[in-house]
């Protein structure tokens, strides 16, 4: 599946550089093949590791870090911005509308009618030069069934969850309710954008607890700040320290930090998690290709509900230390 970068940053979060080789993560952040290599070399156990971003847990393939989906979006956006400024086509000096990210080359809009119809070229990555977003693709594959390698994919068989050609749908899939993917993408655009606008809402919900918790740490460190000035005041004008009250007050500051600490991390966490969801979904419904909005709507989907269920708990379970003067 190619898959679509975070929208809010073409660098990769470990060397703050831009993306070498990005490879995309389950929980859809990127990174560059040698950073993520190293990340999981020091963190990996079992087989496996959590993202450096948001500490989501992901299982290595069978080949290792290599083994991930690249992230073609990245690579293709870059090479946008170098090609998009009405250059001509490499073979017959027209316009060029698209490139070609295998034969290095630009093609116009004849050329590349062409190059997706020649047998030795049809499964080549093209980067549209134009105008990409609501809808309309950054990239450009023309995708063949591979049993039947001169078939395109077409239909969506609906008890099978899986893309097919005519030729599937007529022999292994015989009888089988099938949908034009068309049809299909309407569909799973208008479900991922109703996923999109809970992951903000949840989004929303994570913040506002953050910032509650926040809060509540700071009103701790004011308090105990100001009882420090008052036993100061204190202490000197009866010329001697009370320490013991002084040492509980470290005590429990040195606990609200820990606490703070602890209750914040997880929402942390989360923010950077819902985050990539949001821009990756984002990125899909803009300029995605029409089998990335089908897989990623279903992905995204249980994923979402997983990772709602494991927050719930959370939030019940959660029980923010307060500080108070009858403590000392």
């Amino acid at each position: 599946m190619a898959t679509a970068s975070n929208v809010s940053s073409e660098v990769c979060s470990i060397c703050t550089e831009k993306f070498r080789d990005p490879k995309l993560l389950p929980c859809f952040h990127t990174f560059c093949l040698e950073c993520l290599q190293k990340s999981v070399s020091s963190s990996s156990k079992d087989g496996q590791f959590p993202c450096p971003l948001c500490r989501y847990q992901v299982t290595l393939p069978e080949k290792g870090v290599a083994g991930f989906q690249t992230n073609f979006y990245i690579a293709a956006r870059a090479e946008k911005q170098v090609h998009g400024g009405g250059e001509c086509c490499g073979v017959c000096e027209q316009q060029a509308t698209h490139s070609c990210r295998e034969c290095e080359i630009l093609l116009c809009e004849s050329c590349t009618k062409c190059h997706q119809t020649l047998p030795s070229t049809r499964f080549h990555m093209l980067i549209n030069l134009g105008e990409s977003g609501a809808g309309i693709p950054l990239l450009s594959i023309q995708k063949f069934c591979e049993k039947h390698n001169e078939e395109k994919l077409r239909f969506f068989c609906m008890p099978c969850g899986k893309v097919i050609c005519r030729d599937c749908k007529l022999t292994n899939h015989e009888g089988h309710k099938t949908k034009d993917i068309s049809d299909v993408v309407k569909q799973a655009r208008t479900s991922l954008t109703k996923t999109k606008v809970k992951l903000e809402k949840y989004k929303k919900e994570t913040d506002e607890t953050y910032q509650q918790i926040k809060h509540t740490s700071n009103e701790i460190s004011i308090n105990i700040e100001h009882t420090q000035r008052e036993l100061n005041t204190l202490s000197k004008s009866l010329m001697k320290s009370p320490e013991n009250v002084i040492n509980k007050l470290a005590d429990i500051e040195e606990v609200n930090k820990e606490t703070f600490s602890k209750e914040s991390c997880p929402l942390i966490e989360r923010q950077r998690f819902l985050q990539g969801q949001i821009d990756y979904a984002g990125a899909i419904l803009e300029e995605g290709l029409d089998s990335d909005v089908i897989t990623t709507d279903d992905e995204m989907k249980g994923r979402l509900k997983l990772r709602r269920d494991i927050w719930l708990h959370y939030i019940a379970t959660m029980n923010c230390q307060k500080f108070h003067i009858s403590d000392l």
